[in-house]
């Protein structure tokens, strides 16, 4: 291959890694032009305020127009997702977050985030599935496990809700939440003594 050749493939592999990167792989083979991207991007963060104000209307916005903008920015559409999970519309946060994951299916996030959906919905074991995915792609991730036993509590699958509580306070021994829910679980597998230890500690740490 002639040097230059080389070269001109080597800089186009930067740019689609920057790309991919920045805005998600889509994006950069899509031939969504860059200034199209840079538009989106300034809708998406506008978005992100207005979420945090708690003005959702005005957030979804935001969000439709970095989309129309950028149809596969995928960190537009799980936050839009997040939007409507706020607003309680599950079904349509459950259509964001699936359309993020098609976008980029290493978006853990996204996965846990339409977990948290599916629970909401009953759908337990959609949910326990989408946890196992975010887990296995961030193995630490706290958020996941301590979701994941969740789930297993409302199937009143304890042992496995407990072993989930305990890997999530292992990754942030801060988590009042997690230390109650787990204390729960002792109590409903008739281990109180673990009960009231988890109870005590969740109050401890809440207190601080």
């Amino acid at each position: 291959m002639h040097q230059s050749t080389r070269r001109g493939i080597q800089i186009i592999a930067v740019i689609v890694l920057f790309l991919c990167l920045i805005y998600g792989p889509a994006s950069a083979i899509s031939g969504i032009s860059e200034e199209k991207v840079k538009a989106s991007r300034a809708w998406f963060e506008k978005g992100g305020s207005l979420f945090h104000s708690s003005d959702y209307q005005a957030a979804i916005k935001a969000y439709d127009r970095a989309i129309k903008l950028n149809p596969v920015y995928y960190k537009a559409y799980n936050s839009r997702g997040n939007v409507y999970f706020e607003m309680q519309e599950y079904d349509k946060a459950v259509d964001d977050y699936t359309r993020a994951i098609e976008l980029n299916p290493r978006h853990h996030k996204a996965y846990t985030n339409r977990g948290i959906a599916y629970r909401l919905n009953g759908r337990y074991d959609k949910a326990i599935q989408d946890y196992t995915r975010a887990i296995a792609l961030v193995p630490k991730y706290y958020r996941a496990y301590y979701n994941r036993g969740i789930a297993y509590h409302y199937k009143k699958r304890y042992s496995k809700a407990i072993a989930d509580y305990t890997r999530a306070i292992k990754l942030n021994p801060r988590s009042y939440k997690a230390h109650y829910n787990r204390g729960i679980a002792y109590r409903l597998t008739q281990q109180s003594g673990k009960a009231a230890e988890d109870f005590k500690k969740a109050n401890e740490i809440k207190r601080r």
